[in-house]
């Protein structure tokens, strides 16, 4: 049906700005659209175009969302119901989130599809430049369904181009299913994405091409996806019995997976070692810092910009230091860390405020140490260690609500955390706590890179004696604590702690153990929070109440439930996620 070809080419066409500044002016007919390679580019620039638009993405602010209501943010705000376990199937986020997605896997479809007609007459397009933009589409493809199966679970699998209506309208594929694609997507990349500019090996983008996924990346996720479905069937409670067949992981080979998590992670290490301008920054904060966008580190980021139609990103506004809604010093602060997790970065208090040798470096550059008040000066009105909250995407400039920092999705640190973990499941544990070093040793060395935005007046992120090494003779089981443990330390507010709590079967249990604290008393109005904590004057722990979270949650929100919208309009939908 023509309409449905023109309305997709229409949203190509309203997002091809977005990283190679392409501009088409007028409609394309779609029987004659890929006939040369500069449309084909076109058609790949709409897949990454949805992931950059900043209304009803779940690619930018669905960071807020992923950390919402885990061990890592105790915000107890009443109007986040998804921190407080209280939504419902009609809950609007959902919805965004996952028509998001969808959309993202249509235009990939769509561009697949078309690319690969594509015949041999066409000029200056070789095959392995089509297959690489196959590629590009199919990375962009897998990447917002391995979103959707960890968020829904079970969903629609459409790896085709919608040609009626009635492709819209399918039931949902089982999780192995999902899973299965997902790889075959995957696997293509790692044949045919090109390495990041800049390296030694071949094929190589062009400095033109920055932000286009690479080979890495392709290597890196494709690792995350193995040890994801392993540690799901090995650790989750994914298989118990309140879940549906289709979203069990009981089809999964565990040491299979662990190991294929292991070869295509080492593999990455590989491409770090042989001059792919791939690795770990020597700064732990710059992957996060403006000026070093698209640095070695990172492996996928979205390309935003100050332009109001991409700069979308609001998370440094949202969690920042709250005064007035601009950055980088004041910010809404709607996302709040818990104070449990904030301890737990602390070795040691000096005589009248923390210990900054002995606490791991990178509690600073993640986290806002000081209580603001809404007028902008630091401890004038209320004192409540609930209302610090995260700044590690800090803007680098002052920004109203949205800013154009890129966004980084994967990173190079993320996978050698990965490659810790499927070390230890498959019985090795000295390599890894090899791994696991690596990552603590950078932590070490603090940041020379801080304006100032998140640390104590004066503190400058100093080198530290923590985290100290792991040892090599720990047990499996205390390897795994470690890993996980490290996990959040390191990869805190990128969106990665829910799915990790919930892989690992731990999400429940943690958010149960939540607890409410109390406020400070007048005499601590002068003080930080952690020179309240050293002076004995900080809010203390109720031990008698939990949290609002700690008392919703149930076994059931490891997944998140199909939108009502979705479940009413398509006939297809025979299941809902179980207790919603």
């Amino acid at each position: 049906m023509k309409f449905i070809y023109i309305a997709i080419i229409t949203l190509f066409l309203s997002s091809c700005n977005s990283l190679l500044e392409e501009h088409p002016e007028s409609f394309i007919n779609p029987d004659t659209y890929f006939n040369n390679a500069d449309q084909a580019l076109t058609a790949v620039n709409g897949v990454y175009g949805k992931m950059l638009h900043r209304i009803n993405t779940p690619y930018m602010d669905l960071h807020l969302y992923k950390d919402l209501g885990t061990s890592v943010s105790g915000s107890k705000r009443s109007n986040e119901n998804l921190n407080l376990y209280t939504f419902t199937s009609n809950t609007g986020q959902f919805k965004n989130i996952y028509s998001g997605y969808f959309i993202t896997i249509e235009r990939a479809n769509f561009a697949i599809d078309r690319i690969s007609k594509m015949g041999d007459e066409v000029l200056n397009f070789t095959e392995e430049e089509k297959n690489r933009f196959i590629a590009e589409a199919k990375f962009l493809r897998a990447y917002s369904y391995f979103g959707l199966v960890r968020l829904f679970g079970a969903v629609p699998l459409n790896f085709k181009e919608s040609t009626s209506s009635d492709d819209f309208f399918i039931g949902r594929s089982s999780v192995r299913e999902v899973y299965n694609e997902i790889i075959k997507d995957l696997e293509f990349g790692c044949e045919w994405l090109y390495f990041k500019n800049g390296s030694s090996l071949t094929p190589t983008y062009k400095s033109a091409d920055l932000g286009r996924v690479t080979k890495g990346a392709a290597y890196g996720l494709l690792a995350k996806v193995y040890l994801t479905a392993a540690s799901c069937k090995r650790h989750s409670e994914l298989n118990d019995s309140w879940n549906l067949d289709i979203n069990k992981y009981d089809w999964v080979n565990e040491d299979e997976y662990y190991t294929k998590a292991k070869e295509y992670a080492e593999k990455l290490v590989e491409f770090s070692n042989t001059g792919a301008n791939v690795g770990l920054e020597d700064d732990y904060e710059a992957p996060f810092f403006y000026d070093n966008e698209n640095g070695k580190e990172s492996l996928f980021e979205l390309q935003l910009t100050d332009d109001n139609s991409q700069r979308g990103f609001s998370c440094s506004t949202m969690s920042g230091i709250f005064g007035a809604s601009n950055m980088p010093t004041s910010g809404k602060q709607k996302v709040n860390t818990a104070n449990g997790f904030v301890e737990s970065f602390i070795q040691s208090y000096t005589a009248d405020d923390l210990d900054y040798a002995n606490s791991d470096p990178r509690m600073l550059i993640s986290i806002n140490v000081n209580k603001w008040a809404k007028s902008g000066q630091k401890l004038e009105n209320i004192v409540a260690p609930k209302d610090f909250s995260f700044v590690k995407f800090k803007s680098a400039s002052p920004c109203y609500f949205e800013h154009g920092q890129n966004q980084v999705l994967l990173r190079y640190g993320d996978i050698l955390l990965v490659l810790a973990e499927a070390y230890n499941e498959l019985g090795d544990q000295v390599n890894a706590a090899k791994y696991v070093n690596i990552i603590r040793s950078r932590a070490r060395n603090g940041s020379t890179i801080s304006a100032d935005m998140a640390a104590p007046i004066g503190v400058r992120y100093p080198v530290s004696l923590q985290p100290a090494d792991v040892s090599e003779t720990l047990t499996q089981a205390e390897m795994v604590d470690i890993i996980y443990q490290e996990r959040k330390w390191e990869l805190c507010y990128e969106g990665q702690t829910r799915f990790d709590a919930v892989r690992m079967g731990r999400l429940v249990s943690e958010v149960q153990e939540l607890k409410m604290y109390g406020k400070s008393g007048e005499d601590a109005k002068n003080y930080t929070y952690f020179q309240q904590c050293a002076l004995g004057i900080q809010a203390k722990l109720d031990d008698t109440k939990k949290s609002p979270a700690a008392e919703n949650i149930v076994i059931h929100h490891n997944l998140f439930p199909i939108p009502y919208a979705e479940m009413n309009r398509n006939p297809g939908f025979k299941f809902q996620n179980p207790n919603y």
